[in-house]
């Protein structure tokens, strides 16, 4: 897993190796993707319940499943 430094300096336009469910193989396989947006998910409180990223393919990746990061 990567430091939590690691992750909060991941940026839009970074490019990202997550891990991903396949289906067909029916195990996890690193997919890489550039990040778009950083987001975060708030409850009603206003108390912060996940942080995630877009791709540039509109897929959402949570920041447990990165693997590597690497800066443009």
């Amino acid at each position: 897993m990567l430091s939590k430094q690691v992750l909060e300096n991941i940026k839009v336009g970074d490019r990202i190796i997550y891990s991903d469910y396949d289906l067909k193989l029916a195990t996890y396989v690193d997919v890489e993707g550039v990040v778009a947006e950083t987001r975060v998910r708030c409850g009603e409180q206003g108390d912060v319940m996940e942080d995630y990223l877009i791709l540039k393919d509109g897929t959402e990746v949570d920041y447990i499943n990165v693997e590597r990061v690497i800066n443009n």
